[in-house]
């Protein structure tokens, strides 16, 4: 949540998908959870690169509505 998802990229995956492999699951279903989790810090606060575009495209809304507007999605 407090990193940008390409420093996740190149310090995660080289780290953690050999133990998650060794521990027998298909590195496939394992690209797809960690791009999920990917997916939730592109909408997490403080870094949230997704509610900046929408600020971007939204331009009446306000910044803490945005961020409010966030919870209920990363909750699931």
């Amino acid at each position: 949540m407090f990193v940008d998802p390409v420093s996740i990229i190149m310090i995660m995956a080289p780290a953690l998908t050999p133990a998650v492999v060794a521990l027998g699951y298909n590195p496939v279903w394992w690209g797809v959870v960690f791009c999920a989790t990917l997916l939730t810090s592109y909408i997490t606060p403080p870094v949230g690169v997704a509610i900046y575009y929408l600020m971007g495209v939204a331009k009446d809304v306000k910044t803490e509505v945005l961020f409010k507007g966030v919870w209920p999605f990363v909750a699931l």
